[in-house]
């Protein structure tokens, strides 16, 4: 953060000072910007984390002419933090609007919409965060569960063994795994699971009803 404060760059120096928690030095460069760069969306959003106000994403919205998505990420990543799923739902699609190649925006997209039980939105949002990033395991797993609860056994069973190869020690994983390999008669799956959760010190979910 210091060497972007020493050679002017403020906007990046006060980016690090907040992944840092060091709010307070990050204010502080506000006073050593010109007026010109203190009129920038980026800079009303860094305003906006650093105060908790959603006026300043608001400003932010208003100066760009509603063309800076990262105001309205930072709208949406607020509204659910408040709970108010709807809102936030709204400002996400905003976003993807003007930058469909955003991880973090169709991540929450997938959820929000998985909440709300609209599991095949939740899906394709899912579809689109593996397709910026093939190894998130989040959205693998997510989308089992979604392809599960429509009664789509197969695609589920397909994204959990995917959710696995990123994480063949999450023992939750396997045991989703013992249901989808029975559905879809995998029993080598059924097995791997079975001796997996012994390994990993779970074989209770083995005596459980499946």
């Amino acid at each position: 953060a210091n060497l972007y404060k020493n050679v002017g760059l403020y906007e990046e120096a006060i980016s690090c000072f907040l992944l840092s928690q060091r709010a307070e030095e990050a204010e502080n460069l506000f006073e050593l910007m010109d007026e010109h760069e203190l009129e920038s969306p980026k800079v009303y959003c860094l305003k906006g984390d650093i105060y908790k106000d959603i006026k300043y994403y608001e400003k932010a919205l208003l100066i760009s002419h509603n063309k800076y998505p990262r105001a309205f990420r930072s709208l949406g990543r607020y509204y659910y933090n408040i709970k108010d799923n709807e809102k936030s739902l709204i400002n996400y699609l905003k976003a993807v609007e003007i930058n469909d190649y955003n991880k973090e925006s169709w991540q929450m997209i997938g959820y929000i919409y998985y909440i709300n039980k609209d599991y095949q939105l939740s899906i394709n949002a899912y579809q689109k965060v593996l397709s910026i990033d093939s190894d998130t395991l989040i959205a693998w797993s997510n989308m089992a569960t979604c392809y599960s609860l429509l009664n789509q056994s197969r695609k589920a069973f397909d994204s959990l063994v995917c959710a696995l190869k990123l994480s063949s020690n999450n023992w939750q994983l396997w045991q989703n795994m013992l249901v989808f390999a029975l559905e879809n008669d995998e029993i080598t799956y059924f097995i791997n699971s079975c001796l997996k959760l012994i390994e990993l010190g779970h074989e209770e979910v083995l005596t459980e009803p499946i």
